[in-house]
């Protein structure tokens, strides 16, 4: 089961977040002018992607690629699960991909350069949480790739990134 701690301090991380943007922005990030079907297809495709990607690397190098332990758990602590890995991927697409490209934005950067800070301190605060040069790196790549796709992508949103983000962290964090 999840500490409640960590639980806390995703969602005043995301209320925060939500605090920092002005109403423009929270429009901006939160009400795209593109169909939720859209939303959903570049969402679900991404964090299938995501997920063969990783699958293969890991077959290749480690031999195998046990995904969604948490299934093997009681009703409860399933719940726990989903829900703080909902609120992980809420709170990280809104902090990483909407609020620091809006940042980035209206400090007139460059899109190559909002991805690639945002990617950064993404890859910094798993490191920091994890003390793992292999996190780092992969949530680094995932956080460049998924700011690309939010600037760049016609029908990519923050919505299709956290069901991506959902999807592969449920299969890949174990409980």
């Amino acid at each position: 089961m999840y500490p409640t701690r960590r639980f806390l301090l995703y969602a005043c991380i995301l209320g925060l977040t939500l605090l920092l943007l002005s109403s423009e922005q929270r429009k901006a990030i939160l009400c795209p002018k593109i169909s939720a079907l859209r939303q959903f297809l570049w969402g679900f495709g991404l964090g299938l992607g995501l997920l063969l990607l990783v699958g293969a690397i890991n077959v290749l190098f480690f031999h195998s690629f046990s995904v969604f332990f948490f299934l093997t758990r009681p009703a409860a602590v399933i719940v726990n699960f989903l829900t703080f890995q909902l609120l992980v991927a809420v709170t990280e697409e809104l902090l990483f991909r909407g609020f620091l490209t809006e940042l980035g934005r209206q400090w007139k950067q460059n899109d190559l350069l909002i991805a690639l800070l945002s990617a950064l301190i993404f890859g910094g605060l798993h490191w920091l949480f994890n003390c793992d040069l292999i996190q780092f790196v992969m949530a680094s790549i995932i956080g460049l790739m998924f700011s690309l796709f939010y600037m760049k992508g016609k029908g990519c949103s923050i919505y299709s990134l956290i069901i991506a983000h959902f999807l592969y962290d449920i299969a890949i964090v174990s409980t």
